[in-house]
């Protein structure tokens, strides 16, 4: 019989969600249970996870902070079963918005700051990669030269 545990968290980051999910499943794991960890959206800002950008440059396949960690720790055999879409977002650039109220407003919005993505696609068992040109365009010259560069390793296609 299998268990299944679901952790939730009442804020949507920095609620310690990871580290509880990476603690109590190596714990798990010790006393012999067979665990493994199903993350099925990862969104994680690329300003802040230098070691995931190098690894997703590694790998070829984005890959977010959590996932990573969680591959690391054998908790996560397969990246497209345990993470079936991952989400790479980055700071606009501050200086192309008049308002500070509509710069906050995107960067608030996960959908405005996206700037490539991944799916996993079950009937393929093949990953694709997307690059959101859209929101690109917002980004400063330093964010976007880094996206086509990962674009470019990665094969994504243009997201509409």
């Amino acid at each position: 019989m299998a268990t299944v545990v679901l952790v939730a968290g009442l804020v949507p980051y920095d609620s310690s969600k990871t580290w509880f999910t990476l603690g109590s499943a190596l714990a798990a794991k010790e006393e012999g249970l067979e665990v493994g960890v199903f993350k099925p959206v990862a969104a994680y800002n690329l300003w802040y996870s230098p070691r995931a950008l190098r690894r997703s440059l590694e790998l070829k396949l984005l890959i977010g902070n959590d996932v990573l960690l969680y591959r690391e720790k054998g908790l996560v055999e397969d990246i497209g079963v345990s993470n079936l879409v991952a989400i790479a977002t980055a700071p606009p650039d501050p200086s192309s918005y008049a308002r500070a109220e509509d710069y906050m407003r995107d960067f608030e919005d996960v959908g405005r700051i996206a700037v490539l993505s991944r799916v996993f696609e079950f009937e393929e068992r093949a990953h694709a990669h997307y690059v959101h040109a859209e929101n690109l365009a917002r980004m400063g010259e330093r964010i976007r030269r880094l996206v086509e560069r990962m674009s470019s390793a990665l094969g994504a296609e243009p997201r509409i």
